[in-house]
């Protein structure tokens, strides 16, 4: 498995537990001292359009964000500091995608990426899974959650106790 130590991949056991807010606040206190890049991986089944909205296709299932000024959780990390986005959808050669996109992003930057997936083929520097506080996992979404260096609970918009993921030295750790 290849290690991808510059790479901070936030995973969830179910949707809107607050994923994308969550690496919002780490693009804007890690921008402040270092350039951070985004990644969005969607692995889409092939009867889902794809989404129209998308600024720059780059490749087959590879797009760049440019715009600011939508809703959508790439331009909101457009807006929260990441240098560039990137949007990565398929269903299979994830890891490969996401190797594509890095070949376009400077060696040793920060990279944060949303994913359920990724980490199944990548090993990144450090791996957190978000999930809901008010509801007990399924034995499927508890597998999830097995390689996670962190799990954290949250109500979509707040985090409860967890260390703050930073970047040093060209690696994500924690603090505390």
């Amino acid at each position: 498995m290849h290690l991808q130590k510059n790479l901070l991949i936030v995973g969830s056991t179910g949707r809107n537990v607050g994923k994308t807010e969550f690496l919002c606040r780490v693009i804007r206190s890690t921008s402040q001292k270092h350039p951070v890049y985004a990644v969005k991986v969607s692995v889409v089944a092939p009867d889902r359009p794809q989404n129209e909205q998308k600024s720059r296709n780059i490749t087959n299932g590879i797009y760049e964000e440019t715009r600011k000024d939508t809703p959508k959780d790439t331009s909101r990390m457009l807006r929260a500091g990441s240098r560039r986005v990137f949007y990565l959808q398929r269903k299979e050669k994830i890891a490969e995608g996401f190797l594509e996109i890095a070949q376009q992003i400077p060696q040793n930057a920060a990279i944060v990426c949303e994913s359920n997936s990724l980490a199944h083929y990548l090993r990144p520097g450090l791996f957190l899974v978000i999930r809901p506080e008010s509801r007990k996992l399924t034995p499927k979404e508890a597998r999830r959650t097995r390689h996670a260096d962190m799990t954290i609970s949250s109500d979509g918009h707040s985090f409860f106790s967890h260390p703050e993921p930073y970047f040093t030295c060209g690696t994500w750790q924690l603090k505390g």
